[in-house]
């Protein structure tokens, strides 16, 4: 559920950047006071662990494939604030990078992903919580949030694409809708299952809703989840399928084109591939594997960066 470049109207995208530019803004002031650099490393795992996911492209119907976002995870594990966080560098890092969803359109990415995505979840999981005590609850509030943060970011998505002069509302919620509440049945598995087995042998790695302060066996939780980072990008993503997305597959319907050809930055590694290798297998694996370490080192440099800024005052 990447919006190309420049698929949205110049209005459209001034108006979601200005909105998550204010989100993540915020979110920012709020890991400072509720991570410190000690659970910085886990904003990495998390980033690296999404980068990871949201290549599993899975087939939902005929021709057309989905894959979850991963939204609603990071909000279990860091809060509403630090998922916005984690979200945020990866999105950036999949458009500057791998041309993954357009640069211009970042702000809107981010709106529909990190922003309603994460909060959503968060505000989902935490009155499960609040009715269904114990690790049932977390488990079920994680499952329905996956389902609905995903649902609620494909309806956002629509509505952007219906401010374009050629799309109407009535032509693009329905299709939109349909094919994101399938592959909401996927991000609902994902995060049911991963929060479920971090409730069982991580307990502490679920936010609480406090400031969290101490990261337990830091070393474990880093070398385990770039270990599951790197084998989901470099083994699993190549068999994951080609079939275009919900959202290519709408915008092929009715017939929305970018309305250039190029981006507006050159990206590096377009589509997950290197030039430079003759061997495409070899080149995405190569990719993949720089993009899970450079979402985690950003994402680890950003906590710490936003912790420092702070300052010792914070801890009150």
């Amino acid at each position: 559920m990447h919006i190309p470049e420049t698929v949205l109207p110049p209005a459209t995208l001034a108006a979601t950047a200005a909105v998550s530019a204010t989100a993540l803004g915020y979110a920012t002031v709020r890991v400072r006071r509720e991570l410190g650099e000690r659970v910085a490393p886990l904003l990495g795992v998390l980033a690296a662990c999404v980068f990871a996911i949201q290549m599993l492209n899975f087939p939902i119907a005929a021709g057309v494939s989905g894959h979850p976002l991963g939204a609603a995870l990071t909000a279990a594990v860091v809060g509403p604030w630090g998922g916005m966080v984690v979200m945020g560098v990866v999105l950036a890092v999949q458009a500057l990078v791998f041309q993954d969803g357009g640069v211009l359109a970042l702000g809107a990415n981010l709106l529909n992903v990190a922003v309603i995505g994460c909060a959503v979840a968060y505000l989902v999981m935490d009155e499960t919580r609040r009715r269904i005590p114990g690790r049932a609850g977390l488990v079920a509030g994680a499952t329905l949030a996956g389902w609905l943060s995903l649902f609620l970011g494909a309806f956002a998505c629509a509505v952007e694409l219906a401010t374009r002069p050629d799309v109407a509302l009535s032509q693009v919620l329905g299709p939109m809708l349909l094919l994101h509440a399938i592959i909401g049945v996927g991000e609902a598995l994902v995060t049911g299952l991963a929060v479920g087995y971090l409730a069982t042998l991580r307990p502490d790695l679920i936010y609480q809703g406090q400031p969290l302060r101490r990261l337990q066996r830091a070393g474990q939780v880093i070398a385990v989840g770039l270990i599951v980072a790197l084998t989901v990008a470099i083994i699993l993503a190549p068999f994951a399928s080609t079939l275009p997305d919900g959202l290519e597959a709408t915008m092929a319907r009715l017939s929305v084109e970018p309305q250039a050809d190029e981006p507006l930055i050159p990206a590096p590694m377009p589509d997950y591939s290197l030039a430079v290798f003759q061997n495409a297998a070899i080149g995405g694996a190569i990719a993949s594997a720089v993009g899970v370490l450079l979402t985690f080192a950003l994402a680890s440099i950003l906590a710490v960066r936003a912790r420092r800024l702070e300052g010792p005052t914070s801890h009150h």
